[in-house]
């Protein structure tokens, strides 16, 4: 008789508890587009903790995109990458993941045995190697202030290597980078990880972002030892507006995350509604439609924060009526918005109702009725 498999909660070794860092917390929240909304010692050099993670994903995903990996390739833990201390995923020597996993339990879980494995897997056997790419990315990224010595994070107690530092400004540019990866805005924002253990039970990782979900937040990477202290970078999406979010060398975990609310709430206090989500915004034509014409709704909020004194632009993109017809929901223009001229987000219009595509005779009558379709 199979054994039936087991569905457990994972094995948390991460030990989480007062940080011994005691000087200033230091911040940087600003939108995607450089609209800087906090700062506070932004430019002071602070221990990176686990959000070095995060470059080890970018440098991992920069090198499946230049072909030299893929993230179906099959990684195996050794007796150097598999006993790693702290976060962890529950293996043993030999196991085996896809490289899409364990990219996926770095962001989600912070897993730092997997961390170890996928800088050793695309550094061909050299984690030194590995670290050089974080470093050369950093620089490509002008994270001027950051420099790498570990693919974790991980303290100097742990690894014999120097700390690995950056600022808050450069956790933002980082961050910055890496919502820009649709893959890692997936990952990110899955509440949990689910792979198999060596006994074939199906082990459960919790996503350590406690924020998920709330402000708009969807990502991106929590970090803590003892002398960083508690770090976060959130990702957050509140209608037109994309924010960063990096706090480094909070307390507690708690004070981090109700530190993280308070700021989210003032900013969505300094939000002005210009559209609300539904709004009808005109009529867009269409083309080989019954109708020739459809009513367009925004699909999100969109906001003017503080004095940015944005500019909107509607753009019709008069789409081609196929054989599905067009649906409620299906885009059919674009809210163009512009700071200073220049376009720094879009927002979709949908179609608030549908229409078929017209027949062939249809179409023959209207171009001898009208002469257009």
């Amino acid at each position: 008789m199979a054994k039936e498999k087991k569905v457990i909660v994972a094995e948390d070794k991460e030990i989480e508890g007062i940080s011994r860092y005691r000087g200033e917390v230091h911040k940087f929240i600003a939108t995607r587009q450089g609209k800087v909304l906090k700062t506070q010692g932004e430019r002071e050099k602070h221990p990176t903790a686990s959000l070095a993670k995060v470059m080890n994903i970018i440098v991992a995903l920069d090198q499946i995109d230049k072909g030299n990996a893929s993230l179906d390739d099959k990684v195996c833990f050794t007796p150097d990458t598999a006993y790693l201390k702290g976060s962890w995923l529950n293996v043993k020597p030999g196991d085996c993941f896809t490289l899409e996993n364990l990219l996926k339990s770095e962001i989600i879980y912070s897993a730092n045995n997997a961390a170890y494995l996928v800088a050793k897997h695309i550094g061909n056997g050299d984690i030194e190697k590995f670290v050089a790419l974080m470093n050369e990315k950093a620089q490509e990224l002008e994270m001027k202030d950051t420099v790498f010595h570990t693919p974790a994070g991980l303290p100097t107690s742990m690894t014999g290597k120097e700390m690995d530092v950056s600022t808050a400004y450069d956790m933002y540019l980082m961050g910055m980078k890496a919502s820009e990866d649709d893959r890692i805005k997936e990952w990110s924002s899955q509440p949990e990880l689910t792979l198999p253990n060596s006994n074939g039970d199906e082990v459960i990782y919790k996503n350590r972002n406690a924020l998920l979900y709330r402000h708009g937040i969807y990502g991106l990477k929590t970090g803590f030892h003892a002398d960083a202290g508690y770090n976060l970078i959130l990702t957050s999406k509140l209608g037109n507006l994309e924010i960063i979010s990096v706090t480094l060398g909070n307390r507690t975990d708690t004070e981090r995350n109700d530190d993280q609310k308070v700021e989210f709430t003032t900013i969505e206090d300094r939000l002005q509604s210009v559209y609300t989500v539904g709004k009808e915004m005109g009529k867009f034509k269409v083309k080989n439609g019954k109708k020739k014409e459809l009513k367009g709704v925004i699909s999100d909020n969109v906001y003017q924060i503080d004095n940015s004194n944005y500019t909107f632009r509607l753009k019709d993109l008069e789409v081609n009526v196929e054989n599905e017809g067009i649906k409620k929901g299906d885009v059919i223009g674009v809210l163009e918005v512009l700071d200073d001229g220049q376009v720094i987000s879009k927002i979709d219009i949908v179609a608030g109702e549908e229409t078929e595509e017209l027949s062939w005779f249809g179409k023959l009558l209207r171009i001898i009725s009208f002469g257009l379709i």
